[in-house]
């Protein structure tokens, strides 16, 4: 398993070698390696997976590895039944972290909280359109640290209206 800080070096060569992912079979296997290789750090920290637009000033989704990991997954799998997960494939989704971009305040905090080990991978939809970046932090204060706790209720409240407006805006599309 990769610990802390060292996720940036361990991974550094394989992303330079990537332009754009596509979510193709082999490349979300990919994805899934990453995540299933991030455990939590040997000291007091832990480690952070941000899902951020290209220049990384603006949060799409955050998930910490033990007490946010199932919200994340939630977003990311394609259903619960399958095994395919970590793809944003279904386009529901793929607007939930749009819409997430465009949210200045997730993304201030984002930025108010510091970097320190980051890796940024890039990601696309099936259409091969950029979406984003997955970057992976370690933050060794982040379970305590107010403001990360403020952020990741932020996101979850932002992600939850925006889940709820698509699929209210699907199930009154047939009554206009």
């Amino acid at each position: 398993m990769i610990k802390g800080s060292t996720i940036s070096k361990a991974y550094s060569k394989a992303v330079k070698d990537v332009e754009l992912i596509s979510v193709s079979q082999d490349k979300r296997s990919f994805y899934k390696e990453l995540i299933d290789n991030i455990t939590e750090t040997t000291e007091s920290g832990t480690v952070l997976i941000h899902l951020l637009n290209e220049n990384s000033s603006q949060a799409t989704l955050i998930a910490e590895c033990n007490i946010f990991f199932d919200d994340l997954k939630r977003f990311l799998t394609i259903d619960s039944t399958e095994h395919t997960i970590w793809s944003p494939i279904r386009e529901n989704r793929i607007k939930v972290f749009r819409n997430l971009v465009s949210n200045e305040k997730v993304g201030e905090k984002i930025k108010s909280l510091g970097k320190s080990a980051a890796l940024g991978v890039p990601i696309a939809n099936e259409k091969s359109e950029s979406i984003g970046c997955i970057w992976v932090l370690d933050n060794n204060n982040s379970v305590t640290t107010p403001q990360y706790i403020e952020l990741r209720e932020l996101l979850l409240e932002t992600a939850k209206k925006i889940a709820w407006k698509e699929e209210n805006d699907k199930n009154t599309e047939g009554l206009h």
